[in-house]
């Protein structure tokens, strides 16, 4: 069993229809954690905001382009703080009810982390009618 700290995820989408064959998906969102102060880019004894934003672009529903920014901290350094983030892109593929998605974490440098390649692969089983 393992005891976490609550957590609250909040955000919002919207999907934008470009033409018939394109879509654009934004979205903003965060997660709220009340178990004392952390880096976050909001943060105080009582809660912390950890915000996230992206955008996909949709073609035909087969190939996706992905991209956003998440895990903002800021860093003391001695005598200053500093502003880490995580960028991060990817693409998706869904063909016959399958999904295959790659993200690469990381890029630009920006934390002290090293790079992350993401892979997943998901089937949909559609409802019989």
């Amino acid at each position: 069993i393992e005891l976490t700290a609550p957590k609250l995820l909040i955000g919002a989408a919207r999907n934008f229809e470009l033409n018939e064959k394109f879509k654009l998906l934004t979205e903003i969102g965060g997660d709220i954690n009340f178990d004392g102060q952390r880096y976050s880019l909001i943060a105080s004894k009582y809660f912390n905001l950890d915000p996230h934003i992206g955008i996909e672009l949709d073609y035909k529903n087969l190939i996706y382009i992905r991209g956003g920014v998440g895990n903002f901290a800021f860093i003391p350094d001695f005598s200053e703080k500093s502003l880490n983030l995580q960028p991060s892109i990817g693409l998706g593929l869904n063909i016959f009810n399958f999904k295959i998605d790659y993200a690469l974490t990381d890029i630009g440098d920006q934390s002290i982390a090293l790079y992350s390649n993401v892979i997943s692969l998901s089937y949909a089983i559609d409802k019989l009618n």
